[in-house]
Formats: C-alpha cells, structure tokens, sequence
C-alpha cells in the first residue's frame, strides 16, 4: 500500500489455484478489508476490522494490471483530520464460492500524511534533441522534509484533442510509466520518435522521514513532436 495523492494504492496478487491446487475456473471475488489505527497503533486480535470492498468477479479485469490487483481506495477528510502519525491497516480475501472466503492474506500498514500539491501549468517544448517538460512549482506539505518531481509518459492514440484534466479521457496505447526523476520544474526527455503521440504527466514526491508520498497527476498534456529541424 502506498499513498498517491488523496488516496492509498493497493497492490496485491491474485490466486489462481484453489488450497487443494486445482485451478480456479474463473477469477473469485476480492473482500478489502480496512481499519483505522491510532499514532504507534498495530493490529491485534481484537481489532475491529470492517469489509470496505467488495469486488465481484466479473469486475476482477478492470483492476488487473500486469499479473497484479490496483485498488485506490480514496482518503476522506476525517482521515486527514485524524491525529499526526495515524495510519490504516488493510487485508485482503478472495472467495470463489460464497460458503468460503480464503485465509487472510498478509497486513499492511500505511501511514497518512498530508497530501502533496498537484503541479500544474504543466508544457512542453519540442527541440531537436528532447522534448522538454516543465511546470510550475509545488509547494510543501506540512511536515515534509523535501520534495521532488516525477515525470510519467504514455504512448496516446494520435489524433486527439489535448485534454483539459482528465487522463482517463485519454485513449492509450501504453499505460503511463515512469521516465525519470527531476529536482527542479524541468525534465528534458530524450527518448522519443518523432511522429508519435506522447502523454505527460507530473507529480510531486514529498518526503516524510523515510517515506515518500507521490502527489496525484498533474493535468496531462499531449505532444506529436514533428521533425521541422533543418538538416
């Protein structure tokens, strides 16, 4: 479990065989359960747990990405509110018939911090040799001891409007991933094919102690970086 944005990312695999190793005819159902814990606060046996999701099986697909189970389960106001240093604890079940849900998987503490600004008034400027992105800078959450940027590219369909905020609106023929890591409000990517249809998005990563917390995407931006460069 990590903390991006106003929200917690679960990750988790998904079973496939049954305990007497027969394999499973169809994905089974998922059981998310969640409990809130005070600051320096663990699970134990009398801790109270309540089922916060359910996901059927035949929605399993929309949340498998790579062999992998992503669950965002979104932070409310009361969550921040809570006293500094309080956390969430999160485990998971799967049941493929309704008599019998599987054994607990493993525990997952995650501590909520105060979530990072978005960066906005993300652009970008072809050149010969990178497409260079920059954005306004972010401020610092309270209580965070630094901050960086990180930039994440897709490969969009071409053809398409540039989107105001919505990155889901955006038709993709790669999911976004990582391209690299920026100090400051400017990243140069070198590693592009002119004539293709690129996505771009920022966040911010705050740093708490130990832990780094991303910040949600910035609102994408599109670019067809076209080869006008005079021999």
């Amino acid at each position: 479990a990590r903390q991006y944005g106003n929200t917690f990312s679960l990750t988790f695999t998904l079973p496939t065989r049954s305990m007497d190793r027969e394999v499973l005819a169809e994905h089974p159902s998922i059981e998310i359960y969640r409990t809130e814990l005070p600051p320096g606060g663990i699970p134990v046996k009398r801790t109270s747990w309540r089922l916060a999701y359910t996901i059927p099986s035949e929605q399993v697909d929309h949340y498998l990405k790579e062999g992998h189970i992503e669950f965002r389960d979104p932070l409310t106001a009361d969550d921040f509110a809570r006293a500094a240093g309080s956390s969430l604890a999160y485990k998971v079940r799967t049941r493929a018939v309704k008599a019998r849900a599987s054994a607990d998987s493993n525990v997952v503490m995650a501590q909520i911090y105060p979530a990072p600004e978005t960066p906005h008034d993300v652009h970008v400027d072809v050149t010969e040799s990178a497409v260079i992105v920059n954005w306004g800078e972010a401020a610092l959450p309270p209580g965070a001891s630094s901050r960086a940027y990180r930039v994440y590219r897709g490969v969009a369909e071409s053809g398409q409007e540039n989107p105001q905020q919505d990155i889901s609106q955006v038709k993709l023929k790669t999911a976004l991933e990582l391209v690299g890591p920026s100090p400051s409000t400017e990243f140069r990517d070198s590693h592009f094919v002119f004539g293709t249809s690129y996505l771009y998005t920022v966040r911010m990563v705050a740093q708490f102690g130990a832990d780094f917390v991303e910040s949600a995407d910035s609102a994408p931006i599109l670019v067809t970086p076209l080869d006008v460069f005079p021999p």
